[in-house]
């Protein structure tokens, strides 16, 4: 693909606060995502992640989600960053589940289930996708996925 993640990457800025949209197409309103670099340069911190009126597949519905983690884990290695993200279900209003007929007997670990891959093309420009989960406590374990969506964020 001739994407940005095919392009060269670069190291980011340490210490620079990222923000920027989810391309989250019909999926929900809007989605945002914000992160910081650390200081070292070397991992992801205070990852941030917000959607407005997400609906997945009519099984899970949430008025407006946001998840937070101070350390997600989230290692940068030559300008990229790969690592995995829990479902989302954190701070939740309105929230809707329609527990699926026949209900799973199998669901894939919650708290790793959603990924989220991206590049630098500059010190303070980052794009690229995010596999977004819903779940939470009340649905019993069960998540639903909402899809894989491109990001773009700038730094500051």
């Amino acid at each position: 693909g001739c994407g940005t993640s095919a392009g060269k990457a670069v190291p980011p800025q340490p210490g620079a606060s990222f923000s920027g949209a989810i391309n989250i197409s019909d999926k929900a309103d809007s989605g945002t995502l914000s992160f910081v670099v650390s200081e070292s340069g070397g991992t992801i911190t205070d990852l941030g992640i917000s959607l407005q009126n997400a609906n997945c597949n009519d099984m899970i519905t949430m008025g407006s989600v946001s998840d937070y983690q101070s350390n997600p884990g989230i290692t940068i290695t030559d300008g990229r960053f790969d690592g995995a993200l829990p479902a989302m279900g954190g701070m939740v209003t309105d929230y809707r589940f329609n527990p699926p007929d026949p209900f799973p007997t199998s669901v894939p670990d919650p708290m790793s289930v959603g990924r989220l891959v991206g590049s630098f093309s500059t010190p303070t420009t980052a794009s690229g996708t995010i596999t977004i989960y819903l779940g939470a406590v009340w649905s019993g374990g069960v998540v639903c996925e909402l899809g894989t969506f491109d990001w773009s964020a700038t730094g500051k």
